[in-house]
């Protein structure tokens, strides 16, 4: 036996080797993806929600009549998600992880969460892997996630967003106070009442806002290599509101609504 075909013996082996693993893996998959749903209710007094998930999404909206429901869909296939519930004096707080010391252990472990608090609770999320859509709420939100996106409609409460990879958007906001950071992603906000303080900013992508018509703002816009599109009309050095915005490398857009 050659040693040159021994090589390629050794590499056909590996090859088949690897076909069947992962043939094995789509057919466990297969076989043992479950699912577990859970409904939760909160009569008491809730006036903030705060969440650490991770390989999920969540989707907020305001209680018709105050109380706090939660509706949790579970995914998994070798180790259910872990997740914890405490409600901390009126801040209820919801952590969810996959399990597992290496990857195949947390292999299809997901969680979805349906939430609705009242319309003036505060909300608080850090994600990883994670999409998260808010609306209807006007109280403060403090979002943040390594990977994923914000979704946001028709809020009001001071806004602060950051993601290291992923996208922050937004419309009808109404927030007096917003900031919206990404290190590598996008941020697009567009806005129903003009802010007082808007910042935008991102490391390696765009940012864009859509404001009001009527009011100026004193401007700071800072580009590296990327371009500019800044309506002429919003600037106003005299203001007392402010935007400041910025891109190292992508773009920068501010524009009037309908302009």
């Amino acid at each position: 036996m050659t040693g040159e075909y021994r090589r390629w013996r050794a590499v056909g082996l590996l090859a088949a080797a690897l076909l069947m693993v992962l043939g094995a893996g789509q057919t466990w998959h297969v076989v043992a993806q479950q699912a577990g749903v859970t409904n939760y209710v909160y009569q008491t007094q809730v006036t903030a929600l705060e969440l650490t998930l991770e390989n999920a999404t969540a989707r907020i909206t305001p209680s018709p009549d105050g109380a706090v429901t939660v509706n949790q869909i579970d995914h998994w296939t070798l180790s259910r998600p872990r997740i914890t519930r405490e409600l901390a004096g009126t801040v209820l707080k919801i952590a969810m992880h996959c399990p597992g010391v290496v990857p195949i252990g947390a292999m299809g472990c997901a969680a979805n969460f349906d939430i609705r608090v009242p319309p003036t609770a505060a909300v608080r999320v850090k994600g990883s892997s994670t999409d998260t859509s808010i609306s209807g709420l006007s109280g403060d939100l403090n979002l943040s996630a390594t990977s994923g996106s914000f979704q946001l409609a028709d809020v009001s409460g001071r806004l602060t967003a950051q993601v290291t990879s992923g996208s922050v958007t937004g419309s009808g906001i109404a927030s007096a106070e917003a900031s919206a950071r990404v290190t590598s992603g996008s941020a697009d906000l567009t806005f129903s009442a003009a802010p007082h303080l808007l910042t935008m900013a991102a490391a390696s992508g765009s940012v864009r806002a859509e404001l009001p018509r009527g009011t100026g703002y004193r401007l700071a816009v800072a580009i590296g290599s990327g371009g500019r599109d800044i309506d002429s009309a919003l600037e106003n050095p005299s203001s007392t509101s402010t935007i400041t915005a910025s891109a190292d490398s992508g773009s920068v857009t501010l524009k009037r609504s309908g302009g």
